[in-house]
């Protein structure tokens, strides 16, 4: 946002659950409200829960897939419904999905046995 700012744009950082249904609309009210109809949005929201996979829960899961997928879900759709024309969507994914993250989350695991530690099918 500072980069944008100094070259003479505006910017707004909309604080939210992305995962809330009702949540994201008023979001992007807020924005617009402030902005005035949007150029570009830009879908970022993620969480991690960082422990190794054996000891996540059904409820970190549930966490995880609904902030990091339903949530990009709710916002992009959001975004194609309002930004201008011409304007811009960017979605912006977890640098988990290159890099085999060991120990970590449920994306690791997931990722380890599709392309394997080094770098083999598991």
């Amino acid at each position: 946002m500072n980069t944008i700012t100094a070259a003479g744009g505006r910017a707004v950082a909309v604080p939210g659950d992305v995962s809330d249904l009702a949540a994201v609309p008023r979001m992007f009210d807020q924005a617009e409200a402030e902005l005035g109809p949007l150029d570009i949005v830009v879908s970022n929201a993620a969480i991690v829960i960082n422990k190794p996979f054996a000891d996540y829960t059904l409820e970190d899961y549930q966490d995880t897939f609904d902030t990091n997928t339903r949530g990009a879900f709710l916002v992009l759709q959001q975004a194609a419904a309002r930004v201008r024309e011409n304007g811009r969507i960017i979605a912006i994914s977890s640098g988990g999905t290159r890099l085999l993250l060991t120990g970590t989350t449920a994306a690791s695991w997931v990722t380890a046995q599709n392309i394997g530690a080094g770098g083999g099918v598991m």
